[in-house]
C-alpha cells in the first residue's frame, strides 16, 4: 500500500512534494488543470485548453455539461457573464474532442 503521494506544481514547476511523489506526465497534468478550471467557473479557454476540457467531460453530454456549470456558477456571487458567448461554449456544443477536428 503506497498510500497517497502529493506534489505542488505552480506552472509546470515542482515546488515541493511527499517523498514517493512522481511528476505525471503532461496531458494528465493538463486534464486535471482544465476540469479544475470548469469546476472553478472558469470560461475564457484556449482551444487547446477547451480541447483538452471536453476530452475529460466527453462522458457527460452536452446538455449535463452546461446544466452542471450554470448550476455551479449560479451558486457564486460572481458577475453574471453570458457563457455561451465566451470560448466555454464549445463545450456545451460537441460530443468529443474529435469535433474539433
Amino acid at each position: 500500500d503506497r498510500g497517497v503521494d502529493v506534489g505542488l506544481d505552480k506552472g509546470g514547476m515542482l515546488l515541493e512534494h511527499t517523498s514517493n511523489y512522481f511528476k505525471p506526465p503532461r496531458s494528465q497534468r493538463d486534464f486535471v488543470i482544465q476540469t479544475l478550471r470548469f469546476f472553478n467557473g472558469d470560461m475564457f479557454f484556449s482551444d487547446y485548453e477547451a480541447g483538452v476540457l471536453i476530452k475529460s467531460l466527453k462522458m457527460n453530454s452536452e446538455v449535463e455539461r452546461r446544466q452542471f456549470f450554470e448550476d455551479t456558477i449560479g451558486r457564486r456571487r460572481r458577475s453574471r457573464t453570458q457563457v455561451m458567448a465566451t470560448p466555454l461554449a464549445i463545450t456545451f456544443t460537441v460530443p468529443d474532442e474529435y469535433y474539433l477536428m
